[in-house]
């Protein structure tokens, strides 16, 4: 059991990574939601790893942030071997699914709600090569390419 407590302003967590499994499981038995140990072990992973700034903001040459999602998927679709795509499309599916959790308040500003990122997220976490995506001229590099 995680040793989490409050302290005015924030929370003090012995474990960071049982505190999200603890956060996960009570999250899913709130919402009456089963899902596989693996589906919550990649929960918990993602939420621990980005849980670290470095983690999930990008060193860029004007500092730290975060790339749009289209930049991350044109990368991720042109990187020179299969290895480097599947790892680039893993960060495009863990980064989307991050922000459609923690962000959901900020997409409910905007003109996209969250339910526009899962399946950008899911596609991206169980991608495999295939003729149409994954050729030299899908997408058009007019459409995502031109925007990073």
């Amino acid at each position: 059991m995680n040793m989490a407590t409050s302290s005015g302003t924030g929370i003090a967590v012995v474990n960071l990574q049982e505190f999200f499994h603890d956060s996960v499981q009570h999250a899913l038995k709130n919402q009456h939601v089963e899902v596989q140990a693996q589906t919550e072990h990649y929960l918990v992973t993602v939420l621990t790893r980005f849980a670290h700034a470095d983690e999930y903001y990008e060193r860029g040459t004007e500092g730290r942030g975060q790339r749009p999602l289209a930049c991350l998927l044109a990368d991720a679709l042109a990187a020179p071997e299969p290895t480097l795509q599947r790892e680039r499309m893993q960060r495009l599916g863990d980064v989307s699914l991050f922000m459609a959790g923690f962000f959901a308040q900020s997409f409910a500003r905007k003109l996209v709600a969250p339910t526009a990122i899962w399946p950008t997220a899911a596609a991206a976490l169980r991608v495999a090569p295939c003729s149409r995506c994954c050729s030299p001229s899908w997408p058009p590099s007019s459409s995502i390419s031109s925007m990073c």
